[in-house]
């Protein structure tokens, strides 16, 4: 379920609110001598973001908060993820931006542990080139600091376009 509020007082702003909520069941044979894993977790994700798109300025927010309670056990974790991306369009088909997103997780989170999730840090900086009206080029740098620690960098290309 999600809502928006767009203003028509306020030129270029969304505030957006959402929640999903789901039944997370895995039950899979390791080989021997492991035993039976068995996963079992009602997971609510609460989230909202917040965006301005105006003329050739953007800024894009989205918070969530990703609460699991192990049906199994009588724990509930508490996971927080966020971005915040900043943007400007030169010219009418450049647009260079900046992002920050950072995941922290609850170590004892069942179903983070179970997708070997673990806190990270994520800076980007990149620029989508616009090559017609249907038709984007991407390129981005991501430099990712896995535990607070770990470091290492990625950088990629994409081509989206619609027909």
């Amino acid at each position: 379920l999600r809502a928006a509020f767009s203003p028509n007082t306020i030129t270029g702003w969304t505030l957006g609110v959402s929640a999903y909520t789901s039944r997370v069941l895995n039950v899979a044979s390791l080989p021997t001598p492991s035993p039976t894993l068995t996963l079992d977790v009602t997971q609510t994700i609460l989230g909202t973001d917040l965006i301005f798109l105006n003329g050739a300025y953007e800024l894009l927010t989205e918070y969530f908060l990703v609460r699991n309670k192990d049906e199994a056990g009588t724990a509930t974790t508490n996971n927080h993820l966020y971005y915040i991306q900043l943007g400007r369009e030169f010219n009418g088909f450049v647009t260079p931006y900046v992002r920050h997103e950072q995941m922290s997780l609850d170590e004892s989170d069942p179903y983070m542990n179970a997708l070997s999730a673990i806190d990270k840090r994520i800076e980007t900086v990149g620029a989508r080139v616009r090559v017609g009206d249907q038709s984007v080029l991407k390129f981005e740098g991501r430099f990712i600091t896995d535990n607070g620690s770990d470091s290492h960098q990625e950088y990629g290309a994409q081509w989206a376009f619609a027909f």
